[in-house]
């Protein structure tokens, strides 16, 4: 292998999760999904690795930790690491030398996909943020949504990962059209020579969806000097765009604390499940702003005299490691876990 090996300890633990992502191990929005996670390895590995390596349940476990972006500036034993590369399906070698970054929308720039603009189809994107699909469908749950956003204002979203270079032309849903598109829509609108057909196929959108837009846009229909729409009431309710749906549960959110003033922040996720789990997803940002702040269990602790407990458990250590040295069974590998679980 090369000098490789120096890569530190941030790195290791960014790859770690990079490789559990691609596995269907870890969210997008930077957690782990430590039971499944747990359960894989247990799976995996014999009982008697646990044993010899180190305990593995929710609250304690030699496994998660080696992931935790927090332990940084922990140093673990090489063994658990080849271990856990073992249960990854790869060589040190691989780990080290022959990284590649899993990115399942592939790497910026990426297409505006807005037919109204005159910079349709060029790559000018430079950043995709990835959400986790939350969706009720289980076989769309754990599939990444990949959200693309224009300088233009058109912002599109898909599921990945992309299996080739043509999906990244395509999107599966319009988040926001964006001020370039709405005024091509009304340019087209007032042209009474087109078609509601020939418009939605000039801006990619159905002869219903013509009809809607208008609506949401607050356009003159059905006069003397304008365009008329039929059946307008199959058009009704128009879809909003994101920016709108999104000030509309803002808007609810901040109902829900004004009628609730006392709750904390489970309360309020038993209370709005939906509302709670859309913004935190959506618009993190303000939502973490407009959360009550995080409240500490209330529970006195006796203070610990951990001088006289360091002493204590000194002489417990010793007296476990003479009995073990001076044990005539067959000879054992003496290690911290076997201490620790003799002292117990």
């Amino acid at each position: 292998m090369k000098g490789n090996l120096q890569i530190g300890g941030k790195v290791i633990r960014e790859r770690y999760f990079n490789i559990l992502l691609k596995q269907g191990y870890a969210y997008y929005n930077g957690r782990i999904k430590n039971s499944k996670f747990l359960k894989a390895n247990q799976e995996f590995f014999p009982p008697e690795i646990f044993k010899l390596i180190g305990r593995v349940s929710g609250k304690e476990n030699w496994i998660t930790v080696l992931t935790q972006i927090s332990n940084v500036d922990i140093t673990y034993h090489p063994v658990r690491h080849l271990l856990l590369l073992t249960f990854l399906g790869l060589s040190a070698k691989d780990f080290f030398d022959g990284f590649v970054k899993y990115k399942p929308f592939d790497s910026p720039p990426y297409p505006c996909l807005n037919l109204a603009s005159e910079h349709y189809g060029q790559l000018r994107i430079q950043e995709c943020k990835i959400f986790d699909n939350i969706s009720k469908d289980v076989n769309k749950q754990g599939i990444p949504i990949g959200v693309f956003r224009c300088e233009c204002g058109f912002t599109y979203q898909r599921l990945g990962p992309d299996k080739s270079e043509k999906d990244k032309f395509t999107y599966s849903l319009v988040r926001e059209y964006g001020l370039a598109w709405e005024d091509k829509f009304k340019q087209l609108w007032a042209d009474l020579s087109l078609s509601s057909g020939q418009i939605g196929k000039q801006l990619g959108i159905s002869q219903t969806s013509v009809g809607r837009q208008a609506i949401r846009l607050n356009l003159p229909i059905n006069t003397e000097t304008t365009r008329s729409l039929h059946g307008y009431n199959r058009h009704r309710n128009p879809n909003k765009s994101f920016s709108e749906m999104r000030q509309i549960y803002r808007d609810n959110w901040l109902k829900v604390q004004q009628s609730h003033p006392n709750l904390n922040r489970t309360q309020l996720l038993n209370t709005e499940n939906f509302l709670y789990l859309w913004l935190k997803r959506n618009d993190p940002e303000w939502f973490e702003d407009h959360l009550p702040a995080q409240t500490m269990a209330g529970v006195k602790r006796e203070r610990l005299n951990w001088k006289q407990i360091d002493k204590e458990l000194s002489n417990i250590v010793k007296t476990v490691c003479k009995e073990i040295l001076d044990s005539k069974e067959f000879p054992v590998r003496i290690c911290i876990t076997e201490i620790i679980e003799a002292c117990a």
